[in-house]
């Protein structure tokens, strides 16, 4: 288990796959800018999921929980951890809309770059961000993520084509 000032960062369990869970996951403004919005969602895929990103040993997959209320608010994963050039991706969704804007998915990044470096041994994480998604931007930037490339008209979004941001946080200069 992982903590900040306000925040816990559990391993998801099975039992996380639960309605609340379902609910994020079928909410049109929650995955607005994910790839999981292209389908409906039902709890034994959300099951199925969780169970898959627990047997891989190359990803780490952690419940957001708030530390005062014990609410379960979001997700963060690491994902194809690489073992030669210590190197992953960084994926993050606050599920929970009374969770949003108030800073949790940057004490959330912060929070897992600490453990990607001092426990995984990585040097680097990086991410892939919808240029229109404003918020997370934000939240990555506020992490110490820098913007290390621009695909051109990568994604298409809300009837038109966005630019898609690599954002990445090299962990050995920062932290």
């Amino acid at each position: 288990m992982l903590e900040s000032g306000r925040l816990l960062l559990r391993p998801v369990e099975l039992t996380d796959a639960n309605e609340t869970y379902r609910s994020w996951m079928n909410d049109p403004a929650v995955i607005q800018y994910t790839e999981s919005r292209f389908q409906t969602h039902s709890l034994e895929q959300i099951r199925q999921y969780v169970a898959s990103v627990q047997a891989d040993s190359g990803s780490r997959f952690f419940a957001i929980v708030e530390k005062e209320s014990g609410k379960h608010i979001g997700n963060i994963k690491i994902g194809h951890i690489h073992p030669v050039h210590r190197h992953a991706d960084v994926g993050i969704i606050i599920g929970d809309k009374a969770s949003w804007g108030k800073g949790y998915a940057s004490e959330s990044l912060q929070l897992i770059a600490w453990y990607a470096r001092e426990q995984l041994q990585l040097r680097k994480l990086t991410a892939g961000i919808y240029a229109n998604n404003l918020s997370s931007l934000q939240a990555f930037l506020k992490a110490g993520f820098v913007l290390e490339g621009r695909f051109a008209q990568h994604w298409f979004c809300d009837g038109e084509y966005v630019d898609g941001l690599q954002m990445g946080l090299l962990l050995e200069e920062t932290l």
